[in-house]
């Protein structure tokens, strides 16, 4: 999880504008405007209609939420922690856990259903190793794992599914604090990403990585839904939207005739993930192995 640098850790002495504090913190203005929206955390004497200027109490209690958001606490968590409603000590034990080194450790705590264990497992993992290594290392292999077992699954313990869903929990906390900038547009996207249903959480692994460099992107299922075919929903969707980049993922003769539609109906770059990906022959699509790769080519490219 990436991690923000304090540039001045004194408190200050006068009101600081958005701007001075987000240097100060190391967080996006949008960011510090969205907590203080969705948490109460930021200028508790601005009126409606003033401007924004930070007390030196204010700043205190936001460096405390970056303190705690980088020792590993949700940010819903942090900022609670922050307003005085939950007791500082109930996530100290929880910060006790290890960084996982090994995806046996993941596995475990899926195996055994414990839901809260494995999202501070994972936090721990991502906030040391970063998310794209994490996922890489130790949520693949785990999940690998999990769907090759031939003992079957306990009835109520569902530890793929699990995963999963502490998997998604962890990428809305990092999606949540990602920076913003003054050009980020709610119809503007440059990168799309096309997944099957198997690959559909690596998908977003790749979204919010490639979000984490200010790269607006949105995923797209590959599958046919609702009586609407993908190359369609894509074609109405490249209508609205600026898509320089199409990462995709699948294999087949399904994947093939939705690439050759990125190409040539669109003239769109495309990347394909996967060691078994279809052998297209085209100088606008590159073929990679590992989301590691996808990610650093679509960085390259854009």
């Amino acid at each position: 999880m990436p991690k923000a640098q304090l540039v001045a850790a004194e408190l200050p002495q006068a009101p600081l504008t958005v701007a001075a504090v987000s240097v100060r913190l190391g967080i996006s203005p949008s960011t510090l405007r969205t907590w203080e929206r969705r948490y109460g955390i930021g200028n508790e004497e601005r009126q409606s209609g003033t401007r924004r200027r930070y007390l030196p109490d204010d700043f205190a209690r936001l460096a405390h939420m970056v303190e705690l958001i980088h020792a590993g606490v949700p940010t819903a968590e942090a900022a609670a922690i922050v307003r005085g409603e939950t007791p500082v000590k109930t996530r100290e034990n929880t910060r006790e856990l290890p960084v996982p080194s090994h995806c046996d450790d993941i596995l475990a705590a899926a195996q055994g259903g414990r839901a809260e264990t494995l999202i501070r497992l994972l936090e721990n993992a991502i906030a040391t190793h970063g998310l794209v290594y994490t996922w890489t290392h130790l949520l693949e292999p785990a999940l690998e794992s999990i769907r090759a077992s031939t003992e079957g699954e306990k009835p109520g313990y569902a530890p793929s599914a699990l995963l999963t869903l502490a998997v998604l929990q962890v990428l809305t906390e990092i999606s949540d604090q990602r920076p913003t900038t003054s050009t980020d547009q709610e119809k503007t996207v440059g990168i799309l990403i096309l997944t099957d249903e198997e690959h559909s959480l690596a998908a977003h692994v790749m979204g919010v990585a490639l979000q984490w460099r200010e790269h607006p992107t949105a995923i797209m299922s590959t599958g046919n839904h609702g009586g609407t075919e993908v190359c369609d929903r894509i074609a109405t969707y490249i209508q609205n939207h600026d898509v320089r980049i199409a990462v995709v993922t699948g294999r087949g003769t399904a994947c093939e005739k939705l690439v050759t539609t990125l190409i040539h109906d669109h003239s769109t770059d495309v990347i394909l993930v996967g060691a078994d990906t279809p052998p297209i022959l085209n100088p606008k699509v590159l073929r990679v192995r590992t989301i590691a790769a996808a990610v650093e080519e679509t960085l390259a490219r854009i």
